[in-house]
């Protein structure tokens, strides 16, 4: 049992009755506006519009993520999407959460799809009790039948008689994060996963009242803990050195996977230079956002490149160009009406990462700056590109 699970009070039920409960949430949204109204980086008309959209954003997923998540039934439900960026969503990814319990055997079943990669990460307390959980293990690359599903047992304990695959559910995993990488985005298909609990009975029991009483006075905890976390991981990106992304292997995401961590700032007749020597990998990316950790529309606006989509110059190196109007240069990095945000870079399964680096430059110098066979994109073919991204996205996102 979690830290978070210890805190019991004698009257959750009676503040349930009373409607103290309630007031406890709205007071615990409360007092996470200071990370919107107590931090002069977002002391913006733009930063606070999305402040608070940000604060309500985090609040919905609160219902799910504190209150209705359940290890006896569990279910995967999609963590982040266009409308819910927030946590550092990769415009990359589908992530899918569920809460599990070692007391159980589960199993996870469905089709595979062909993302680029898939991943289980087994994880202890609390998803919401960030930066506090810990990795306790990952299932990489998971195989798949010659019909191109996965069907795979979690348990602690291997089963005496099972056939089919089987993956040791980890000494006090708590929830999962399931996360599938793709890389192009036109052609790439998600997959379709199921996770049930083995020997689950139907239906389901109703709401236990007192049980509901607990999560929801634990809820407002979590939830200003979380604001928090996010608060104190954009503080990390701020304090890293000027004009440059250091990548350092991550020790809470997947694993092989380095992230390097950054700011920007970009006025409306400059731009920024971003440069990036992609070592061998299975993956990397770029993306921009907000002081608030959320990805800025990804999909309506270029706001990020990965490896597929990126065009390397001749040296291979990756240039991109930061700048609030197009600058007709195929890797344009659109930072969505903001003169300063966060920029994230990805790397998976490498062995290392080296730095990127970052220029500011007169918006009129941007080629000056580029080589000289920079191919020249058009009105009309961003356009193309930037409506396939959308279809892309809204296609993967209905699947």
């Amino acid at each position: 049992m979690g830290k978070w699970e210890k805190d019991r009070s004698r009257t959750a039920t009676d503040d349930l009755m009373s409607g103290a409960a309630w007031r406890k949430l709205t007071d615990a949204l409360h007092e996470a506006g200071v990370v919107v109204y107590g931090d002069e980086r977002t002391a913006s008309p733009l930063l606070r519009a999305e402040g608070i959209r940000y604060l309500w954003r985090v609040f919905g997923f609160t219902e799910f993520l504190a209150l209705e998540a359940d290890p006896d039934y569990p279910k995967l439900v999609r963590m982040f999407d266009p409308r819910n960026p927030w946590g550092n969503a990769n415009p990359d990814c589908i992530y899918f959460h569920a809460q599990i319990s070692d007391r159980y055997a589960y199993r996870f079943h469905g089709r595979r799809g062909s993302a680029r990669l898939l991943e289980i990460t087994f994880m202890d307390e609390h998803i919401m009790a960030y930066p506090d959980q810990k990795v306790l293990a990952t299932l990489e690359d998971i195989a798949v039948n010659p019909e191109g599903d996965v069907d795979i047992l979690l348990s602690a304990k291997k089963p005496e008689r099972h056939e089919g695959a089987w993956f040791p559910l980890p000494l006090g995993a708590a929830w999962i994060y399931v996360r599938q990488y793709f890389y192009d985005w036109q052609t790439e298909v998600a997959a379709d996963l199921v996770l049930e609990r083995v020997g689950a009975r139907y239906p389901a029991p109703p709401t236990d009242p007192r049980k509901m009483a607990h999560k929801i006075e634990q809820a407002g905890k979590l939830m200003v803990s979380w604001y928090r976390g996010m608060q104190s991981v954009v503080n990390a990106y701020c304090a890293a050195p000027a004009g440059r992304l250091a990548f350092t292997q991550s020790k809470s995401g997947m694993s092989g996977q380095y992230y390097g961590m950054g700011t920007f700032e970009c006025q409306p007749d400059e731009a920024v230079i971003y440069e990036f020597r992609p070592p061998p990998c299975r993956y990397w990316s770029v993306q921009l956002m907000n002081h608030y950790w959320e990805s800025m529309d990804w999909d309506v606006r270029q706001t990020s490149i990965n490896g597929h989509m990126a065009t390397l110059d001749a040296d291979g190196v990756f240039r991109a160009v930061i700048a609030h109007d197009d600058p007709g240069v195929p890797n344009w990095l659109d930072p969505a009406g903001h003169v300063a945000g966060l920029v994230c870079g990805r790397v998976l399964r490498a062995r290392s990462a080296s730095e990127a680096s970052m220029k500011r430059v007169p918006l009129v110098d941007v080629r000056r700056h580029l080589p000289a066979e920079t191919p020249v994109v058009g009105d009309a073919e961003r356009q193309a590109s930037l409506r396939r991204r959308m279809l892309s996205v809204a296609r993967r996102h209905r699947e």
